[in-house]
């Protein structure tokens, strides 16, 4: 389980930030890619807990990310989201 949710928080990460070859996407672009390929590339269970978030909640999480410098420094926070 923590593979899968690493795959899908890191493609979420990929998507919504800039590289050097593509702009990033909107997170309503990403989620709705996330789910697209939910049952395919991603775990149903994981795509449903992180649409269950909420857009407004993950724009926190990214922000205080961005703050702190490293997930590690939310890790209780996000062990609190279920996985139903």
């Amino acid at each position: 389980m923590p593979a899968r949710i690493f795959a899908v928080a890191d493609a979420l990460d990929a998507m919504t930030s800039n590289r050097p070859y593509r702009p990033a996407r909107s997170l309503d672009e990403a989620l709705a890619e996330i789910k697209r390929l939910s049952g395919e590339q991603f775990c149903p269970r994981v795509v449903k807990a992180l649409l269950s978030i909420g857009k407004n909640k993950l724009e926190a999480i990214r922000a205080k990310v961005s703050e702190a410098g490293s997930i590690g420094a939310l890790r209780e926070e996000l062990a609190n989201f279920p996985l139903v």
